[in-house]
């Protein structure tokens, strides 16, 4: 799992997005994808950009 964070700041708002590569069989990334997805409805300038790298 790596997870890339840079911050840009478009012409209305800032935003945060996150580049998150997982595979589903990792309990660890499960875990961390259930995370980001709470943390992603919460915080709507919070991007997510998932990759399955299984694929």
């Amino acid at each position: 799992m790596l997870l890339l964070n840079f911050s840009t700041l478009s012409a209305s708002e800032n935003q945060v997005k996150a580049i998150y590569f997982y595979t589903p069989t990792c309990s660890f990334c499960q875990k961390l994808t259930s995370f980001f997805d709470d943390l992603q409805d919460k915080h709507k300038d919070f991007i997510l950009i998932k990759y399955n790298i299984t694929d």
